[in-house]
């Protein structure tokens, strides 16, 4: 039981709220290591992959609609009080 309780822990940590940026960084990391595999320097792949993952979790984050749990309402009133 210790050790399940331990993986949901792992996991929470690596994934969190969004399992499709944590699942972009592991493939970037697969990524630079072959780039660095065939010789060409890979120094480049991680902050471009930190990049367009952050971009990619913002736009997300974006098109939530509201009234969704941790979605932003602004200023207007909730629904069904008007």
């Amino acid at each position: 039981m210790r050790i399940a309780a331990a993986l949901a822990a792992a996991w929470e940590f690596v994934a969190g709220d969004d399992w499709q940026t944590a699942l972009g960084i592991v493939l970037a990391l697969g990524l630079t290591a072959l780039v660095a595999a065939i010789g060409v320097g890979a120094w480049w792949v991680m902050p471009l992959a930190a990049m367009l993952l952050l971009r990619s979790s913002v736009r997300r984050r974006g098109r939530r609609r509201p009234g969704r749990v941790g979605a932003s309402t602004g200023n207007r009133a909730p629904a069904g009080k008007l």
